[in-house]
């Protein structure tokens, strides 16, 4: 069962590669200091078919594309569109599918945790994983005061990671998706996880990145201070191809996202 509620709860999370740069740069990964900007992961779960959550859903997204004009490429959002299963019947979004929806109550799920206070609500926003959330919405405005509070705390952090996209389009619908992740700083990394978003604009208001599908967080072999890894993700094919990715670094519990780096395909 699903409640209309609002809560915040409060968390940090870039880019680049790097050649003959002097060591004392700071997105040198063998540079001790080195840092990287974070760019915030903000994903909403959202229904457009139910009466009332379509309305809060509607509130929500708009909070979200007005936080956007305002952080630029600072941070990456993802809509989750769900079907909300109710006790006598179910609404269907007309942008998810019954395979991607599974998955996607499967994540939500996930960030809420088994025995929260608040359950799966929608909309449900998540700020970097589980513990930055904002549970349903009065209006747009105030989505986007509170998230724009969380976004600040976030984006005045250091970040330690670092994401290269490395995606070859095929053609036919099929594309390649590696990346290299890079640890900077002093200290090795275990025990992180990546996946892959995949995002569509439709051209619609309020329905610019959706997410299509999402895979399943994959392992990151240990990275040692200063070095990278080359993770391969798959290849993918599309009947219509999305529009973007968000490749999402994780921590082992896959609850708590710990950098991004959206592209355009």
């Amino acid at each position: 069962m699903y409640r209309f509620i609002f809560k915040i709860l409060v968390l940090g999370l870039l880019i680049s590669a790097c050649e003959d740069i002097p060591r004392d740069n700071v997105l040198d990964p063998k540079n001790p200091e080195s840092f990287s900007k974070p760019v915030v992961l903000i994903e909403a779960f959202v229904n457009n078919t139910h009466p009332a959550a379509k309305e809060y859903s509607f509130w929500a997204i708009q909070g979200l594309v007005d936080l956007k004009e305002t952080y630029a490429d600072q941070i990456a959002i993802a809509e989750y569109h769900r079907d909300l299963k109710l006790v006598d019947s179910t609404y269907n979004d007309p942008y998810s599918d019954d395979s991607a929806d599974q998955i996607f109550t499967n994540l939500h799920q996930k960030y809420v945790g088994e025995n929260a206070e608040i359950p799966r609500s929608i909309p449900d926003v998540f700020i970097n994983g589980y513990i930055n959330r904002i549970s349903g919405a009065a209006d747009a405005n105030s989505v986007y005061i509170l998230a724009s509070g969380i976004v600040e705390n976030l984006l005045s952090n250091k970040n330690y990671y670092r994401i290269e996209p490395i995606i070859e389009n095929k053609g036919s619908g099929n594309i390649k998706i590696d990346a290299r992740v890079a640890k900077l700083g002093n200290k090795s990394a275990e025990g992180l996880k990546v996946r892959v978003v995949f995002i569509k604009d439709y051209a619609e208001q309020n329905v610019n990145r959706v997410v299509m599908e999402t895979t399943l967080a994959a392992q990151v072999p240990t990275i040692g201070k200063g070095g990278y890894e080359e993770i391969e993700l798959g290849n993918f094919s599309f009947e219509d191809l999305p529009t973007s990715i968000i490749i999402v670094l994780l921590s082992s519990d896959e609850r708590t996202v710990l950098q991004c780096v959206k592209q355009d395909i």
